[in-house]
């Protein structure tokens, strides 16, 4: 598993679901925060909110919504990962995009994919090589926030999504996988920040002839470094309830640089915890507004 899965999978589905909750009147596109609310204007996709009102940036995940009438790009031109599992050496190269719209104030639209993937297995007791590489799956989703969006200590998301099985079959699931995260912020000083991002999701099972439910969790950890700069550390979690299927840990630090309001890159190295997991992973990404 490449780096960080909560991550990868936050690109998700759910036009469907946005309608759904909007004839029930769950969202009121009347009501919603209006903190942004300038000139007595309601701001949608065609309608875009002024600069004045935009939110700061931030890699995915998290429970605030691309702003109104927006786009966000969110790429890594840097993501490589390392493993070691008895003879075989795996090597992994993979350049995930993300391309977000603001929909509402509080909703937006995500499609994504691994826009190249390439990986080098090398079994040293048998003296083989396998070579793979290629267009990644495709995600789909939606993210609405319930609270937080433009301001306070503390801020909800749901984030529906489903991943679509775009990629060559031995290079990712032979099925539709989908479920839900739930992105939380909480300012816990003036100097301190923490995410937590829950999710639970039907994923294809080892012999990839059925599904099984897995759980995970994303926790981060931030401080501010300078007015620009931010240090953070995570650490992930997935289980399966398949039967043999071991605990994931990944463990992760870096350093966040808001270049500029619309351009924000966050570097970082992550480590498996323990023979489930890659043994490191090396990431640059990279957001920008525009």
């Amino acid at each position: 598993m490449t780096r960080f899965r909560i991550k990868q999978i936050n690109r998700i589905i759910s036009v469907s679901v946005v309608m759904i909750l909007l004839n029930a009147g769950i969202i009121n596109a009347q009501t919603m925060n209006v903190e942004a609310d300038y000139n007595n204007k309601q701001y949608h996709l065609f309608n875009p909110a002024p600069r004045q009102a935009l939110r700061p940036l931030a890699p995915e995940p998290h429970p605030f919504t691309t702003d109104p009438g927006w786009f966000q790009l969110e790429f890594d031109p840097i993501n490589y990962t390392r493993n070691r599992d008895g003879s075989e050496r795996t090597r992994a190269y993979e350049v995930p995009v993300l391309l977000k719209i603001g929909l509402l104030e509080n909703v937006d639209f995500h499609i994504g994919a691994d826009a190249f993937v390439w990986e080098r297995t090398r079994d040293r007791a048998a003296n083989e090589v396998e070579r793979d590489r290629g267009f990644g799956d495709l995600t789909l989703g939606s993210k609405i926030n319930i609270w937080g969006n433009d301001g306070g200590d503390s801020a909800l998301a749901v984030n529906p999504f489903a991943v679509l099985p775009t990629a060559r079959h031995d290079m990712g699931p032979g099925g539709v996988e989908g479920g839900l995260l739930i992105p939380t912020f909480w300012a816990v000083s003036e100097q301190w920040e923490l995410e937590f991002t829950p999710s639970i999701a039907a994923v294809r099972n080892a012999d990839d002839d059925g599904y099984v439910a897995e759980l995970g969790q994303l926790s981060v950890l931030s401080t501010g470094l300078t007015a620009e700069t931010a240090w953070f550390a995570e650490f992930e979690s997935i289980i399966t309830a398949e039967s043999g299927q071991s605990w994931e840990p990944v463990a992760a630090t870096g350093v966040t640089w808001d270049i500029s309001e619309d351009t924000v890159v966050e570097t970082g190295v992550g480590f498996g915890l323990n023979s489930a997991t890659d043994d490191m992973n090396v990431f640059m990404t990279v957001v920008q507004r525009f």
